[in-house]
């Protein structure tokens, strides 16, 4: 059962409740904590997912191509550039 966090806007109280999916979000702050007199609406806080993927079979691990050092020729032949074909 996920757990959801409210902050009332009355008092500013932070609080978290396990509610189902399907329930209703709760408006007003008396109906969600039964001992508090407060009659403040509430705001629901979304909280970012952590996420993390182990193991193999994940992009760093089996699909990044290594970087190739350049290759350096030691020969003293100059680089021959292509001829150009003259049609006429």
């Amino acid at each position: 059962m996920p757990t959801y966090t409210y902050k009332c806007k009355k008092c500013d109280e932070k609080f978290e409740v396990n509610q189902r999916i399907f329930e209703d979000s709760f408006e007003i702050h008396s109906e969600a904590c039964a001992e508090i007199d407060c009659d403040g609406k509430l705001t629901k806080i979304f909280h970012v997912p952590c996420l993390r993927f182990l193991g193999s079979g994940f992009y760093v691990n089996d699909y990044k191509k290594e970087a190739k050092e350049p290759s350096i020729s030691n020969s003293s032949e100059p680089i021959k550039k292509p001829q150009e074909v003259i049609k006429t």
